[in-house]
């Protein structure tokens, strides 16, 4: 690498002490560092967030997934088959159906219209040409662990009823074309 490098040309002591300078920092840049109730550890396609135990009154829920509906998760605390305590979770703001379904918004210049045939499969088309996409990372039901932290949604049951916790999304689910 440079640092060899250097060393092989008889760098000056300083341009040593640069260099070593320069390879701590970028050690340091893919540490794990601290957030709010999460360890972000810095990677080269992206950040990864791993939820520690509550701090400052913010705690965060590990909940097994039972079932996937189109915007949010429906969850129990374990998973024991003859748990049925069910716990609702809404999904990240762009996983959900109900923002986009048989919208057209302007991404890039260009008018998308959304349109949805489940809760982890749509097209998205500009007029002239169409895309089918999923949710990857799927969902995987009765298989999946999910974390959660309590949040103002605007997310609401199938009885109305407003949906307090917030799926973090350490899968890094999103969009992708099929």
């Amino acid at each position: 690498m440079y640092l060899g490098r250097a060393l092989r040309r008889n760098a000056s002591r300083s341009e040593l002490v640069e260099k070593l300078g320069d390879l701590e920092r970028a050690i340091q840049s893919l540490m794990p560092t601290r957030a709010p109730n999460a360890l972000l550890s810095h990677t080269r396609v992206g950040t990864a967030v791993r939820p520690v135990p509550s701090a400052a009154g913010i705690s965060v829920r590990r909940l097994f997934l039972r079932s996937v509906e189109d915007d949010y998760l429906s969850c129990t605390a374990t998973n024991d088959p003859d748990d049925d305590t069910e716990i609702l979770v809404a999904k990240p703001w762009k996983l959900r159906r109900t923002p986009w379904d048989g919208q057209v918004f302007t991404v890039e210049g260009s008018q998308l219209e959304f349109t949805y045939t489940s809760s982890t499969a749509r097209t998205v088309s500009d007029g002239t040409e169409s895309e089918n996409q999923v949710i990857t990372e799927p969902y995987i039901e009765e298989v999946d662990w999910i974390f959660a932290v309590s949040a103002e949604t605007d997310v609401e049951d199938g009885s109305g009823n407003s949906i307090r916790l917030q799926e973090l999304n350490t899968d890094a689910r999103a969009w992708a074309k099929v």
